[in-house]
C-alpha cells in the first residue's frame, strides 16, 4: 500500500469513525427523549393515582367521622374571620 492509499484508508476510517459517533449520539439522544417522556407519563399517572386516593379517603374520613369532619371545617372557617 502506498502513502496515497495508506492516506485515503485513514480518512476512510476517521469518517467512519465520526458516522457511527454521529450515529451513537443520535440514538443516545433519542434514548434519553424517550426516557424523559415516559418517566414524566409515571409521575403523572401516580400524582393521579394519589390524587384519587386522597378523595376517597377524604370521603370516606366524613362519612366515618362526619362529627370530626364538621369540627375541621368550623375550625378551618375560624380562621377566615
Amino acid at each position: 500500500m502506498n502513502n496515497y492509499e495508506q492516506a485515503t484508508q485513514e480518512v476512510r476510517d476517521a469518517f467512519n469513525a465520526l458516522c457511527k459517533g454521529r450515529v451513537k449520539a443520535a440514538v443516545e439522544a433519542e434514548r434519553e427523549a424517550i426516557i424523559s417522556e415516559w418517566s414524566m407519563c409515571m409521575q403523572s399517572d401516580l400524582e393521579h393515582g394519589v390524587k384519587c386516593l386522597n378523595e376517597q379517603a377524604a370521603k370516606n374520613f366524613t362519612q366515618n367521622y362526619p362529627e370530626i369532619a364538621k369540627f375541621g371545617a368550623w375550625l378551618s372557617s375560624r380562621g377566615d374571620t
